[in-house]
């Protein structure tokens, strides 16, 4: 995972080194992480409270997908990726699922969080932290571990759900050792 993650930022230094850059692509880097959020968050939505076109669902994540990397937030770009396996579960694509799922998971496993700006910590670790004995740092941390067991959440659903539909009632599906 980190050579394709190596790949895919050469890969975007090389492209934005020989692209010409337009008020348009600039403009929607510049506002990448907001547009990725809002996308992400439709999505999310959508996948939580089954509505919505699957189609339209994962073309909106694909795009969201697109931002984030283009802006180069892995960070979230784990989370669009563990909400794409959840898709391609729900659509019974189960080894897609899978790739989804491990990566993001491989990815949360290798990037911190993102920093805190202008020197103070993340909304939600501050929020937290206001409330509990806890100092920031410790939440974001606290936080980057909720994320990895969600994609490990996300891993043993899948393994139990693929179990199931093979007849084998128990989660009997490998689903690569639930690693990255």
């Amino acid at each position: 995972a980190a050579t394709s993650a190596a790949t895919s930022a050469a890969t975007r230094a090389a492209t934005s080194a020989t692209a010409p850059t337009t008020p348009a692509s600039a403009f929607r880097l510049a506002w990448a992480a907001e547009l990725s959020a809002v996308l992400h968050g439709m999505c999310a939505t959508r996948l939580i409270f089954r509505t919505g076109d699957d189609a339209e669902v994962e073309a909106m994540l694909l795009e969201a997908l697109g931002l984030r990397e283009e802006a180069g937030l892995p960070f979230e770009l784990a989370d669009s990726l563990n909400s794409l396996g959840s898709l391609k579960q729900r659509q019974h694509k189960y080894e897609e699922a899978e790739r989804h799922y491990t990566h993001s998971l491989a990815l949360r496993r290798e990037v911190e969080p993102p920093p805190a700006r202008n020197g103070q910590p993340s909304q939600g670790a501050a929020g937290a932290a206001r409330w509990s004995d806890s100092s920031p740092e410790d939440e974001t941390v606290k936080s980057r571990h909720q994320m990895i067991a969600q994609s490990l959440v996300s891993l043993g659903n899948l393994a139990t759900e693929r179990g199931d539909a093979e007849g084998g009632g128990g989660g009997g599906g490998s689903v690569g050792g639930g690693g990255g």
